[in-house]
């Protein structure tokens, strides 16, 4: 074949295979086509659909929102603050299927449920103006969770695009128009979905609970509205349903109801019990009833920046003097909240917090609580003195110190019972005074440890962060806080770093009662002198407990409760200490609100060979397991134990089991066994 001819012919075999190719290429279906097929309980972030229009959650111009057949538009009684964004909401059960009703929580959903969220402003000042979207938020619930996806629109509102690393979407124009809108607005990346959405370790859906769902719609709950269509099941009759306020609503409902509602929507996806927040004690949910937990009187844990020099969360009649406050007008990071989510400063909400606290009834006069105390002369700290020596009772204050609200063991231990921010109590010097412990505990910063002195470091990306040098090198910081833990620092990364004196804040007992400070101030006092009885072995002090607990466990049978904890992970476990005689009541391990059932754990060590001894009284109400295996309560002679790590497991009856107080501990091994 002569050379012309041969080129010809590859040059035609490359068009052929070239062609080819284009044809195959034609023929397969587009990635988005392939995942179309999936259920989306099958999903995951990289083969989730790319656009939104391939979700079917809507029919005719995606601008328009129209929902789909089998979509449903739903309303909350409490929208959070998005920046003054619209909000439009939709659900999609899979066909056939529907939600479970449940009191608590947010309801009960199939796989394969998604749910969306879309954001927008208005184009101009205009009534009824168009909107121009900027993002959907969509949550899918896969057989490994909720998946959260994020979609940005396009300027032509046409199409929405999947953009797992999220978008800084310009509306410079809307501003300019007069809209109430951001200059910029942030549409969160993957990860940060889970800043707000991973509760109890695991990303959940937010106001999909029955006390925000339960909104009227035609003379009747949309909750009735979805039981009747098919796609609620379980929903009770005749009983009054759980309901949000909405703190829109000015006409006929209370300042103080709106007020929790705006808290409840805006901030206790973190600020509750299994929250992100959960380590600052600040519980801000509207069905919270303690008003300690919600902030009143309430002093941060660790006092910083954050704080704005204010005392308590809420000082009841003073908003100005709240950290509340504080916190929610301000845009600066390291103080605004809610931390995400937001980049301006929702008037209207501070408004109304504002009104709720200045309504409240101001505590300065009240002659039974400590109030607050700025200085001491030596004559008012001799009265204090008098009063805790005469009137304390040391038994009494171990409760008040115990008491969740108090938070003193997030910080301080008790013969290694507690955090370890601050000095064990139990390793004060043995000739502390009472006066000493009474003006540490109403000035704590007025003599400090040098060991505990705290600093306020500052990032040159502007993070503020409050604590304890634990560790200082060349290169590193560590600092310690009771909320965040232990944090390493580069020393590049530090701009600024100044003292703070105690990280305990001031006023922390002004909300108590002056005679429960006399016994929390005995019980201090006597602290180094408690020896604790060699014989009777080492008592088991350090306890976690499921707070909330996980839905899995709440009927689960008894007899695989140890082994379902060896197996899962990332469970919300939150710490729980024994007494100085050793026990710890069985109620201190319940979850906060309402549960049948408590699961509490101890973990420990032994270095020789002992007897596992445990202790209930009354014994009614608990099942435990050492290592796997059952133990009986009061067993005669203990259960014999080899050196090495060991585990406690504890199931609770919470009726029964409401006034039993528990003891564990390692008595030593018989000279016989040894």
């Amino acid at each position: 074949m002569r050379p012309s001819l041969v080129f010809q012919f590859s040059r035609s075999l490359v068009l052929l295979l070239w062609l080819l190719a284009i044809a195959i290429g034609c023929s397969r279906p587009s990635t988005n086509q392939v995942v179309a097929t999936l259920s989306p309980a099958e999903w995951t972030i990289s083969d989730a659909p790319e656009r939104l229009s391939d979700l079917g959650l809507f029919q005719g111009a995606l601008a328009d929102q129209e929902p789909a057949a089998g979509v449903v538009a739903y309303q909350i009684n409490s929208e959070p603050f998005y920046d003054y964004a619209l909000s439009r909401r939709f659900i999609k059960l899979p066909p056939g299927q529907a939600a479970q009703y449940q009191a608590k929580g947010n309801l009960k959903f199939p796989l394969g449920t998604l749910v969306a969220q879309s954001l927008g402003y208005p184009t101009s000042t205009t009534p009824d103006a168009p909107i121009r979207w900027v993002e959907t938020r969509v949550l899918a619930l896969t057989s490994q969770g909720w998946l959260a996806i994020p979609f940005v629109w396009n300027a032509e509102q046409t199409a929405a695009e999947q953009e797992v690393v999220g978008e800084r979407v310009s509306l410079a124009d809307l501003v300019k128009a007069g809209v109430r809108a951001p200059a910029t607005h942030i549409v969160p990346n993957f990860n940060d979905c889970k800043r707000c959405h991973k509760i109890a370790n695991r990303v959940q859906p937010l106001a999909l609970d029955a006390a925000q769902l339960n909104i009227q719609q035609s003379g009747k709950s949309q909750l009735a509205h979805w039981a009747g269509s098919g796609m609620l099941t379980g929903l009770p009759s005749g009983s009054p349903l759980p309901r949000l306020v909405d703190w829109r609503e000015a006409s006929g409902v209370p300042v103080a109801d709106r007020a929790r509602s705006w808290l409840h929507a805006n901030c206790a996806h973190c600020h509750q019990p299994r929250g992100a927040a959960r380590n600052s004690g600040l519980y801000l949910g509207a069905d919270v009833a303690e008003p300690a937990l919600y902030g009143v009187l309430k002093s941060p844990i660790a006092a910083g920046r954050g704080s704005g020099g204010h005392r308590y969360d809420i000082t009841p009649g003073r908003p100005g003097d709240s950290i509340l406050v504080h916190r929610i007008q301000s845009t600066e990071p390291g103080v605004m909240m809610p931390e995400y989510g937001r980049t301006l400063v929702h008037q209207e909400g501070v408004d109304l917090i504002r009104a709720w606290i200045a309504d409240m009834a101001s505590a300065e006069n009240d002659p039974t609580l400590v109030g607050e105390v700025t200085e001491l002369t030596p004559e008012q700290l001799a009265d204090w003195v008098q009063m805790a020596e005469t009137g304390g009772d040391s038994s009494r204050g171990e409760e008040v110190l115990h008491r969740r609200e108090m938070q003193c063991l997030q910080c301080h231990a008790i013969q290694g019972a507690g955090g370890n921010v601050g000095p064990d109590l139990a390793t004060l010097p043995p000739d502390t005074t009472l006066a000493h412990v009474v003006e540490s505990l109403l000035l704590p910063s007025k003599v400090v440890n040098p060991k505990f002195a705290a600093v306020t470091v500052q990032t040159v990306d502007g993070l503020v962060l409050s604590g304890v040098k634990v560790e200082e090198g060349e290169t590193t910081l560590l600092l310690r806080d009771p909320v965040r833990g232990d944090t390493r620092l580069s020393k590049g990364q530090i701009e600024a770093i100044e003292p703070m004196g105690s990280l305990m804040p001031v006023g922390v007992v002004s909300r108590l009662k002056k005679n429960d400070f006399a016994d929390l101030a005995r019980f201090v006092a006597s602290l180094p002198r408690h020896k604790p009885d060699p014989a009777a072995g080492q008592s088991i002090v350090r306890y976690e407990t499921l707070d909330p607990l996980p839905d899995e466990l709440i009927e689960l049978p008894a007899a695989q409760v140890a082994a379902f904890l060896d197996s899962a992970a990332d469970l919300p476990w939150r710490a729980a200490f024994a007494r100085l005689s050793g026990e710890v009541p069985a109620r201190e391990l319940f979850p906060l609100g309402d549960s049948p059932r408590a699961v509490a754990r101890a973990q420990f060590e032994t270095t020789e060979p002992g007897r596992f001894v445990l202790e209930i009284n009354p014994g009614a109400g608990v099942t435990a397991w050492l290592n796997g295996k059952p133990v009986t309560p009061g067993e005669a002679g203990g259960v014999q134990l080899a050196p090495g790590k060991h585990a406690l497991v504890l199931l609770i009856d919470t009726t029964a089991a409401a006034d039993a107080r528990i003891r564990a501990r390692v008595a030593p091994a018989n000279k016989s066994e040894t």
